[in-house]
């Protein structure tokens, strides 16, 4: 390991603070920040775009068509449009971090909670 690469106190701690400021820019709260750690609240972001795809296209088909699998299709994905738009409500926690060489690693606190 190249001690020159090694940063010090005042360089870990603004990298640190850089990256939760662009967390906080994206909607994220600090919840606590202790040295070179911090939790931070955010968001779960998901995109819904591929499901109103789908609806609409099975939809379509289905008006075309009249086949029943493509109107149970477009229901599937009006179901996991409706699933999506419960879980983009949800928040999840994560853990920042800054180690000696300053990279910086965030860890899902909830990923073992379901």
């Amino acid at each position: 390991m190249d001690t020159s690469a090694v940063l010090d106190e005042s360089q870990r701690t603004s990298r640190l603070v850089a990256h939760l400021a662009r967390l906080v820019q994206r909607g994220a709260e600090i919840e606590t920040q202790d040295g070179y750690r911090a939790v931070v609240r955010s968001r779960v972001r998901v995109s819904a775009f591929p499901n109103i795809v789908m609806l609409i296209g099975g939809l379509l088909l289905f008006a075309v068509d009249h086949g029943v699998l493509f109107l149970a299709g477009a229901v599937v994905a009006a179901v996991g449009w409706h699933r999506k738009t419960q879980l983009a409500a949800a928040t999840r926690r994560i853990l920042v971090r800054v180690d000696e060489l300053g990279r910086i690693s965030e860890c899902d606190l909830d990923a073992g909670i379901a």
